[in-house]
């Protein structure tokens, strides 16, 4: 498998449970749509801007995909005809973290 490096935005609470449980299954959000909502690095700006405008802090981690189970990561359409966004169908374990960084702007 290919590496692609991709982005999750996590809340405090969420990176403290993820490194705690050593994996993660995702948010409420997640959980209800089926798949781990995350990012390309020219996307996760925007998702910052449109879904997390008014929440701060927040816990952007970059990970290495070749860690997820095979099959688990794909890219697909947010829309008829829109981006391709990775979605992630499993859980993240912790060893895909390659580094974390707070967003408190």
């Amino acid at each position: 498998m290919m590496m692609v490096v991709i982005y999750k935005i996590l809340t405090p609470e969420e990176w403290a449970a993820f490194k705690k449980d050593g994996f993660f299954k995702g948010s409420p959000l997640d959980q209800k749509d089926g798949f781990i909502h995350a990012s390309l690095v020219d996307q996760y700006p925007r998702i910052l801007e449109k879904f997390f405008k008014d929440q701060r802090p927040l816990v952007l981690i970059k990970m290495n995909s070749t860690f997820l189970k095979p099959g688990a990561l794909k890219l697909e359409a947010n829309r008829p005809g829109g981006d391709h966004y990775p979605h992630i169908y499993g859980e993240i374990p912790l060893d895909a973290v390659i580094s974390h960084e707070i967003v408190d702007m």
